[in-house]
């Protein structure tokens, strides 16, 4: 029965109350001032061509450096033992890269920064141009995964047929 007389007064003292329409919609004022043009500012260094140079004074040309990276750091990559090997001899080019990006997103989850990638150097193609190479490269640089990218060298010993991708290090609150 309380239920019943708290409803009946709820009803009696809310009997002439209307819903709030709903207020006016504010229209911004169109600035006066022009905005500034965005700068166009490069993320990643990407040059490709078919010599490899493996000496850090003169930067690769089979070279991916993220601003901020010293050659110092790409130095003590060359000599780092990779957290992962992902070798893609026999693969095709969309195989290749649904592989790496498995590699490094697996990388990264585990907390590893050094990848290793056998790409091979182009001699078994059939115009002679490293089909795979210049895909991974390319992918590194502009991918999906091109954000975690610090650094990418070719591996000092393998003729070019291989590469070592620094990662950027993982938050450890986004790796909980």
């Amino acid at each position: 029965m309380a239920e019943e007389d708290d409803a009946a007064l709820f009803a009696q003292f809310a009997g002439d109350v209307r819903p709030i329409g709903q207020p006016p919609r504010v229209q911004q004022r169109a600035s006066t001032k022009p905005r500034p043009t965005p700068v166009a500012r490069p993320a990643v260094v990407v040059a490709m061509e078919e010599r490899v140079d493996t000496a850090l004074a003169s930067p690769s040309p089979w070279t991916l450096v993220r601003a901020g990276v010293s050659r110092e750091r790409l130095r003590r990559l060359g000599k780092a033992r990779a957290d992962h090997l992902l070798d893609l001899h026999g693969k095709s080019r969309d195989q290749a890269l649904r592989l790496l990006q498995q590699v490094i997103t697996q990388a990264r989850r585990e907390g590893g920064r050094v990848v290793e990638v056998v790409h091979g150097r182009g001699l078994h193609s059939s115009d002679g141009v490293p089909v795979l190479k210049q895909a991974v490269y390319h992918w590194l640089g502009h991918g999906p995964c091109s954000g975690w990218v610090l650094a990418v060298i070719p591996k000092p010993e393998s003729g070019g047929g291989a590469c070592l991708i620094l990662l950027r290090r993982e938050k450890a609150a986004a790796r909980d």
